[in-house]
């Protein structure tokens, strides 16, 4: 285009851009469209040419228009002298805002470290349900566990308290890390009860619901990593959030079937009979605690797929 013809486009009746400002303000789609596009290649060409030998003709090239728009005298005028500094300004908020951007690894390395301590805490409480003199040496693992596992729940609390923008909901992001807390926590109950009570055997029914237990874990462990992806894994994280749920209720199965078979056990023993249905009922929360797990798993698929 000649320099007259340029000049007649800059000369439209369309008024002045002032600094910072786009026609149609915030409500303007191309004004959103522009925000979606932007990044840091798309405005170095622009401000690249200032001071250049042939500015004038630079000026004049058509800044390309946005998707769903035709050339107009607006993308005329977006690439005029005048227009310059709105577009520097927003090159430069967006070096700004991508610069306050938390590293998301943070939160899912974190939620992946609390999911590994789940597991050595659950492995650590099926060894403790096979009796006998190692019952003090697991207590003690499951202990440690449980403590390593509130430094993490601590980690990603403070970290969400600090952090400019999360991978997931705040809300989500907390209701997540106390369920996966809640769980192991209660593992550390239940070997906390057997020591207190001193039982030193354990019945079949218990020993299947630790198996349900190290299992619910190892669910967990997996479905932890897929977050990062949620919107190809959103299949498979609802998939082990149900493989947990049908868990949880054959443990609920395994729990009345052990507490009646203890009740014929212990009908004159009742001291007998307390102490046993109290490791039961741990077991049991145990697992419930899982289910909560998968429950805050499906509530981020359904929130942010």
């Amino acid at each position: 285009m000649s320099r007259a013809a340029c000049l007649r486009a800059k000369s439209r009746v369309y008024p002045a851009l002032r600094p910072g400002e786009l026609l149609g303000g915030a409500d303007d789609p191309r004004f959103r469209d522009a925000w979606k596009m932007a990044s840091a290649e798309s405005f170095r060409p622009v401000i690249e040419r200032r001071g250049s030998k042939g500015a004038e003709s630079a000026s004049c090239r058509a800044f390309p228009a946005l998707p769903g728009t035709s050339p107009s005298p607006v993308d005329w005028r977006l690439e005029s002298h005048s227009a310059r500094r709105p577009v520097e300004g927003i090159f430069c908020m967006l070096r700004w805002f991508q610069a306050l951007l938390p590293k998301d690894d943070r939160f899912f390395e974190l939620f992946a470290a609390h999911s590994h301590e789940i597991v050595a805490g659950a492995r650590g409480l099926r060894a403790l349900l096979e009796g006998g003199d190692v019952v003090p040496k697991y207590y003690r693992v499951v202990t440690d566990r449980e403590h390593d596992a509130d430094d993490v729940t601590r980690d990603i609390l403070i970290a969400v308290g600090r952090s400019f923008i999360t991978p997931f909901d705040r809300g989500a992001i907390k209701d997540l890390i106390t369920a996966m807390d809640d769980a192991i926590d209660q593992m550390q109950k239940t070997a906390k009860a057997v020591m207190l009570f001193d039982i030193r055997s354990f019945t079949p029914e218990m020993k299947e619901m630790g198996d349900a237990v190290v299992k619910c874990a190892l669910l967990v462990e997996e479905a932890v990593p897929l977050l990062r992806s949620i919107s190809h894994e959103a299949a498979r994280i609802n998939a082990v959030a149900v493989q947990i749920s049908q868990i949880e209720g054959r443990a609920d199965d395994l729990h009345d079937f052990g507490v009646r078979a203890l009740f014929e056990r212990h009908s004159g023993d009742p001291m007998g009979f307390f102490t046993s249905k109290e490791v039961y009922d741990h077991l049991e929360k145990i697992v419930d605690r899982f289910d909560d797990v998968a429950n805050e798993l499906q509530g981020v698929v359904i929130e942010h797929v």
